[in-house]
């Protein structure tokens, strides 16, 4: 009996620790930390995570970002989900420039590290109804050609383009407001071909030599022949004369001369 008696005086001194634990949340803390402490020492090795500062998802995955240049002038980054055309921006951009041309054939070139870190929306600086028709990545290299409806063309080189804020209006390229499209051409025309169509279907070849460098701002040259049979100018590509396009073998068309 009496080592009942012991073991009940016992139990009766433990339930009143524990009563005093529950109410008493220093000692609660007292007895967590020396529990996960022993934890710690027994079941504890080298952490095989790091702990880095918050960061926002979009920043651990690496995107591709496609900057939009709109026909009324805006720009736009985006995230990339496809494309119909689109400029490859290398990872150093040192020196690079957009080039530009409108509907009313003024050209504008713009560091583009102006764009890079531009906001998501902005503006380069169209007046009086013009519209953005082409956009180039290009250095202080190469040149460009710019052709119009009435079949006049004009060839100059890059540099005669002045670098300036995306804001600038650009300079004339040629003095007409019907600019159909823009070719850069790079800086070697060897082998390469300049193809034309009309609004009727008509194409014709030439080699892109037999149209010389001006100087930008001038009257230019004939590219196609315009008539009520092959009607306005519409597109035109470059070619090394082995492809073909929209279908159209290259090499079934005969060769011409410049004008």
């Amino acid at each position: 009996m009496e080592s009942i008696s012991k073991e009940y005086e016992k139990l009766l001194l433990m339930i009143d620790d524990f009563k005093d634990i529950l109410k008493n949340h220093y000692r609660i803390d007292i007895i967590l930390k020396n529990e996960l402490l022993g934890l710690s020492s027994r079941y504890s090795d080298d952490r095989r995570t790091a702990i880095l500062d918050k960061e926002d998802i979009k920043d651990l995955v690496k995107e591709d970002r496609i900057g939009y240049f709109f026909r009324d002038g805006h720009f736009q980054w985006t995230e990339a989900k496809g494309s119909i055309d689109q400029i490859t921006v290398p990872e150093d951009t040192e020196g690079l420039n957009f080039l530009f041309v409108t509907r009313h054939g003024q050209v504008m070139r713009s560091p583009i590290d102006d764009f890079l870190r531009a906001h998501t929306d902005e503006t380069i600086t169209l007046k009086n109804g013009n519209e953005l028709i082409r956009t180039f990545l290009v250095g202080d290299s190469g040149e460009i050609m710019l052709l119009f409806y009435a079949g006049q063309s004009i060839r100059f080189k890059v540099g005669e383009v002045s670098i300036m804020g995306r804001k600038s209006c650009g300079v004339r390229g040629m003095n007409t407001n019907d600019v159909v499209t823009a070719l850069y051409i790079g800086e070697s025309d060897v082998g390469k071909r300049l193809v034309t169509f009309t609004e009727k279907g008509y194409a014709k070849q030439t080699l892109l030599a037999e149209y010389p460098i001006q100087d930008r701002g001038g009257k230019g040259l004939a590219a196609a022949k315009i008539s009520d049979k092959t009607d306005l100018l519409v597109n035109a590509v470059l070619s090394d004369g082995t492809g073909k396009y929209k279908k159209i073998p290259l090499e079934d068309r005969t060769k011409t001369g410049q004008a």
